[in-house]
Protein backbone atom coordinates (compact mmCIF):
# COMPACT_ATOMS: atom_id res chain seq x y z
CA UNK A 1 0.00 0.00 0.00
CA UNK A 2 3.04 2.27 -0.01
CA UNK A 3 2.29 2.89 -3.67
CA UNK A 4 -1.20 4.17 -2.77
CA UNK A 5 0.24 6.50 -0.14
CA UNK A 6 2.69 7.86 -2.70
CA UNK A 7 -0.16 8.45 -5.18
CA UNK A 8 -2.27 10.25 -2.59
CA UNK A 9 0.66 12.44 -1.51
CA UNK A 10 1.47 13.27 -5.14
CA UNK A 11 -2.18 14.14 -5.80
CA UNK A 12 -2.32 16.43 -2.76
CA UNK A 13 1.01 18.04 -3.66
CA UNK A 14 -0.25 18.75 -7.18
CA UNK A 15 -3.27 20.45 -5.65
CA UNK A 16 -0.97 22.39 -3.35
CA UNK A 17 -2.69 21.07 -0.25
CA UNK A 18 -0.23 18.58 1.23
CA UNK A 19 1.33 19.13 4.62
CA UNK A 20 3.36 16.19 5.93
CA UNK A 21 2.79 17.17 9.55
CA UNK A 22 -0.98 17.31 9.12
CA UNK A 23 -1.74 14.80 6.37
CA UNK A 24 0.71 11.91 6.79
CA UNK A 25 -1.04 10.19 9.70
CA UNK A 26 -4.44 10.86 8.15
CA UNK A 27 -3.34 9.21 4.90
CA UNK A 28 -2.08 6.19 6.87
CA UNK A 29 -5.47 5.97 8.64
CA UNK A 30 -7.29 6.27 5.31
CA UNK A 31 -5.29 3.39 3.82
CA UNK A 32 -5.62 1.25 6.96
CA UNK A 33 -9.39 1.75 7.12
CA UNK A 34 -9.68 0.98 3.41
CA UNK A 35 -7.77 -2.29 3.83
CA UNK A 36 -9.84 -3.32 6.85
CA UNK A 37 -13.11 -2.38 5.12
CA UNK A 38 -12.20 -4.60 2.15
CA UNK A 39 -11.30 -7.53 4.42
CA UNK A 40 -14.49 -7.15 6.45
CA UNK A 41 -16.58 -6.87 3.28
CA UNK A 42 -15.05 -10.07 1.90
CA UNK A 43 -15.83 -11.91 5.13
CA UNK A 44 -19.33 -10.40 5.21
CA UNK A 45 -19.99 -11.67 1.69
CA UNK A 46 -18.97 -15.16 2.79
CA UNK A 47 -21.03 -15.18 6.01
CA UNK A 48 -23.97 -13.03 4.95
CA UNK A 49 -25.64 -10.07 6.61
CA UNK A 50 -27.73 -12.34 8.86
CA UNK A 51 -26.11 -15.16 10.79
CA UNK A 52 -27.54 -18.10 12.70
CA UNK A 53 -26.50 -19.12 16.18
CA UNK A 54 -27.61 -21.46 18.92
CA UNK A 55 -28.49 -20.08 22.34
CA UNK A 56 -27.43 -21.73 25.59
CA UNK A 57 -30.93 -23.20 25.81
CA UNK A 58 -30.42 -24.84 22.41
CA UNK A 59 -32.72 -22.56 20.40
CA UNK A 60 -31.71 -21.65 16.86
CA UNK A 61 -31.77 -17.89 16.35
CA UNK A 62 -30.64 -15.36 13.78
CA UNK A 63 -29.11 -11.96 14.20
CA UNK A 64 -27.52 -9.24 12.13
CA UNK A 65 -23.88 -10.05 11.51
CA UNK A 66 -21.69 -7.74 13.66
CA UNK A 67 -19.39 -7.44 10.65
CA UNK A 68 -22.09 -5.31 9.03
CA UNK A 69 -21.67 -2.63 11.71
CA UNK A 70 -17.89 -2.89 11.49
CA UNK A 71 -18.04 -2.40 7.73
CA UNK A 72 -20.32 0.62 8.08
CA UNK A 73 -17.96 2.23 10.61
CA UNK A 74 -14.87 1.56 8.50
CA UNK A 75 -16.57 2.88 5.36
CA UNK A 76 -17.68 6.01 7.20
CA UNK A 77 -14.11 6.51 8.40
CA UNK A 78 -12.82 6.22 4.84
CA UNK A 79 -15.30 8.83 3.59
CA UNK A 80 -14.55 11.20 6.47
CA UNK A 81 -10.79 10.89 6.08
CA UNK A 82 -11.01 11.36 2.33
CA UNK A 83 -13.17 14.42 2.89
CA UNK A 84 -10.70 15.90 5.39
CA UNK A 85 -7.93 15.38 2.86
CA UNK A 86 -10.01 16.99 0.13
CA UNK A 87 -10.13 13.81 -1.93
CA UNK A 88 -13.81 13.71 -2.73
CA UNK A 89 -15.56 15.47 -5.57
CA UNK A 90 -17.78 17.78 -3.53
CA UNK A 91 -14.87 19.11 -1.44
CA UNK A 92 -12.82 19.81 -4.55
CA UNK A 93 -15.72 21.74 -6.08
CA UNK A 94 -16.44 23.61 -2.85
CA UNK A 95 -12.79 24.63 -2.61
CA UNK A 96 -12.85 25.53 -6.31
CA UNK A 97 -10.03 23.11 -7.03
CA UNK A 98 -11.95 21.71 -10.00
CA UNK A 99 -14.67 23.05 -12.21
CA UNK A 100 -18.17 21.73 -11.71
CA UNK A 101 -18.79 19.27 -14.52
CA UNK A 102 -21.87 18.98 -16.62
CA UNK A 103 -24.38 16.40 -15.45
CA UNK A 104 -23.67 12.84 -16.51
CA UNK A 105 -26.12 9.94 -16.79
CA UNK A 106 -25.76 9.00 -13.11
CA UNK A 107 -26.55 12.57 -12.04
CA UNK A 108 -29.67 12.47 -14.21
CA UNK A 109 -30.76 9.12 -12.77
CA UNK A 110 -30.30 10.35 -9.20
CA UNK A 111 -32.61 13.31 -9.88
CA UNK A 112 -35.51 11.10 -10.99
Amino acid sequence: MANLKTKIIKHLQEKGSYSEEIDSDMIDDLIENTIFAKKVFKQLKEEGAVISYVTQAGSHMTKINPLLSAHQILTRNVYQLASKLGLNRSDRMRLKLIEQKTKDELDKLMED
